[in-house]
């Protein structure tokens, strides 16, 4: 997309405003805008369902990305099949220095709530608790070098849903959020 033209446009009350010109192409709008937009609202409305994850956290906007125009300078249009990810530190704040466009699987790597794993020099995509669980079971190497399977998408009604305060985890897999389970 070519850069932005300032455009300037008569407000009902008589005012002129200016607008970077990409807040809408075609009746949509452009990928990079709406990175920008779903950053401030992560980050600055309350009433946001991600906001206790973002703003709610302390998780800040630079004053200089207020601005589309400044933020599409710093970060460039955003590439197909990316996101904005706060990369090297996913609990910093949205700033240049912090941020870049990232495939999925980038930011999988790049979540607060992941651990990564060196083995022999290698990082392995495995979460501590299939790794505890793994070690309890087979020797180090195979638990160390055996392929992560990826999971298939079950239906729900296959899968056996318990109370809380019945079910029982390996020492430091203990979901976040207890709040978010539900019996059927």
């Amino acid at each position: 997309m070519a850069k932005p033209h300032p455009i300037k446009k008569r407000n009902v009350n008589g005012t002129i405003s200016v607008t970077h010109g990409c807040s809408s192409l075609n009746g949509k709008k452009p990928p990079t805008y709406r990175s920008w937009s779903s950053m401030r609202s992560r980050c600055l409305d309350p009433k946001h369902k991600a906001y206790k994850n973002y703003g709610g956290r302390g998780i800040l906007i630079c004053a200089r990305w207020e601005s589309f125009e400044n933020f599409l300078a710093d970060m460039g249009e955003r590439p197909q099949g990316t996101t904005l990810d706060r990369f090297p530190n996913p609990n910093g704040n949205y700033e240049p220095v912090n941020c870049r466009w990232a495939t999925k699987a980038q930011q999988c790597r790049n979540s607060r709530r992941n651990r990564n794993i060196i083995w022999r020099g290698e990082e392995l995509g495995i979460e501590p608790c299939a790794l505890l669980h793994r070690l309890r079971n087979w020797s180090l190497e195979k638990a160390m070098t055996t392929p992560v399977k990826k999971r298939t998408k079950a239906s729900p009604k296959s899968l056996p849903v318990a109370s809380p305060s019945s079910q029982a985890y390996l020492p430091g897999c203990e979901p976040d959020h207890m709040s978010n389970l539900h019996s059927p």
